[in-house]
Formats: structure tokens, C-alpha cells, sequence
């Protein structure tokens, strides 16, 4: 029976010499069912005699299902894992959520953030980070050496800064609506006490005009009424005062003799 996985050839028995010590070779690759294996090698030796090699298989299938599960991880966070390939190329062994990149990728693309992973840049990035469709992202990346592969977890920034922006534009709209508000309350306050004191105004003109019987309309039972009332109250004891006044008047003419006019005595006709 032919075994399904079979390990890379520099890793078959009698490819390995006994002075090799426990390592990877190749570093990752993708196997013929198109799921992520690690193999690692290693020579078995009894006294010192070489009688075979011992070759482990790891499958990345877990971590592959990982990496492209994106449920509830926005529409731009993914996870990508890469490596180096013979002209110094980046080399995705899953393909990212956008798809291939439409130019290549390369160790010159110092902004990248895969490229700083496979450089052996452990760290997280916040700016000045351009993911492989040129978009500005931010990324922490991992770099691990004992397979030669570099990880990454990014998202575009426009993404992350979206709820802030949102969230900005929405006190704008409540400080702009707070405002409307403000101006239409003291514009409606304005009118509700404007009114009452145009009217008492009108009042008082015709008060000093010689109207003692005109009053000022009490609608409420507020500052406004209150005033309307205590206006009324001075009304009616100017007019009090103004008919005692008159009464006196009356009554002290009433009490004063009329001077004699017209008048005069006669005179002796002998005198």
C-alpha cells in the first residue's frame, strides 16, 4: 500500500546522516490533499551505528480552518500565514481573503507587514503599514523560526476607525440637534413671556392716559400672572386714591365760602 503522506525526500531513511540532529526539512509545504504539513526528521542511532530515521508529520488542517473561518471578524480582519520562497518572494500557503495579491510580493516591500514577520519582527503596527492590496492597515506579526513561516493578523485601518467616526458624526448631529432645540425653546420662551409683558406695557399707556378702568389679563398662575395680578392690585388703589382725592377736592370747595363779585356800597346821597 502506498502511504498516503509520504515525507519529503530529504527526510526518507538512508537520506539522513547520523551526525544530523533533530530539524525541519523543508520548513512547511503543502501536501498533495492541499492541507498545511509540517514533517520533521531525525536519524535513529544505537551505539553509535545509524539503523534509521524516525519522520513526523504535522498537519496544519486545525490551523487552516482557523485562518479562513472570518465569522465575526468584520469585513476586512483575516489571518495570513507565508513564507519565502526560493527568489526571495513571499509565498502564501493559504490564499488571503482578498485573494492574491496583483503584484508580487518582496523582501524590498519594507511596509508590508508579512515581509516584517518573515523578517523576524515580533510586534503590533499602527500606521505606516501597507497589506498586500495597498491598503493601510493595522497588524501584529510573528515570525517563527523553527518552520520558517511568518504570521499575520491585520485589518484595514478605515475599518477599526469607523465606528470612532461614526461616533464622531453622531455628536455632531446631537450637538447640531441640541442647538435647534436651545434656539427653539428660547425663541418659545421668549414669546410666552414676551407677550404677557407687551400686553401689561399696553396697560400702562392707557393707565397714564386716563383709562383707570382697563386691567391687565391674568392667564396663569406663574411669575407672569403673578405680575399681572399685583399690577391690577396697584390699579385699582391708584384709582382708590384718585377718587379720594377728587372727594376731597369736592368737599373742600363744598366748605369754602364764594367771594362776593359785582358788589359794592352805597354811597350817602348827601354825603
Amino acid at each position: 500500500m502506498t502511504d498516503p503522506y509520504p515525507p519529503p525526500a530529504s527526510t526518507r531513511p538512508g537520506r539522513i546522516s547520523p551526525e544530523i540532529s533533530l530539524g525541519v526539512s523543508p520548513p512547511a509545504s503543502l501536501d498533495s490533499i492541499d492541507d498545511l504539513a509540517v514533517w520533521l526528521g531525525a536519524p535513529l542511532t544505537v551505539e553509535r551505528g545509524h539503523v534509521g530515521t524516525l519522520v513526523v508529520r504535522l498537519s496544519g488542517s486545525d490551523l487552516l480552518d482557523v485562518t479562513r473561518d472570518h465569522t465575526g471578524l468584520g469585513e476586512t480582519v483575516e489571518t495570513l500565514i507565508a513564507r519565502l520562497d526560493d527568489t526571495s518572494g513571499v509565498s502564501y500557503l493559504i490564499e488571503p481573503r482578498d485573494g492574491l495579491p496583483t503584484s508580487r510580493v518582496t523582501m524590498s516591500d519594507r511596509r508590508d507587514p508579512m515581509v516584517m514577520a518573515l523578517r523576524g519582527v515580533d510586534s503590533t503596527f499602527h500606521e505606516d503599514v501597507i497589506d498586500y492590496q495597498g491598503a493601510e492597515v493595522w497588524a501584529a506579526t510573528r515570525y517563527l523560526p523553527e518552520v520558517g513561516i511568518g504570521l499575520v493578523v491585520k485589518l484595514d485601518r478605515t475599518e477599526q476607525e469607523a465606528p470612532l467616526l461614526e461616533l464622531r458624526a453622531t455628536m455632531t448631529r446631537m450637538a447640531i440637534a441640541l442647538s435647534a432645540f436651545g434656539i427653539l425653546a428660547g425663541i418659545i420662551i421668549g414669546l410666552r413671556f414676551a407677550g404677557p409683558i407687551h400686553e401689561l406695557a399696553d396697560v400702562a399707556q392707557k393707565i397714564q392716559g386716563g383709562d383707570f378702568e382697563v386691567r391687565a389679563p391674568v392667564r396663569s398662575e406663574d411669575e407672569i400672572g403673578l405680575l399681572a395680578t399685583v399690577f391690577n392690585q396697584m390699579t385699582d388703589r391708584l384709582l382708590e386714591s384718585n377718587q379720594e382725592l377728587r372727594r376731597e377736592i369736592q368737599e373742600h370747595k363744598d366748605a369754602t365760602p364764594a367771594p362776593r363779585t359785582g358788589t359794592s356800597e352805597s354811597s350817602d346821597p348827601e354825603g
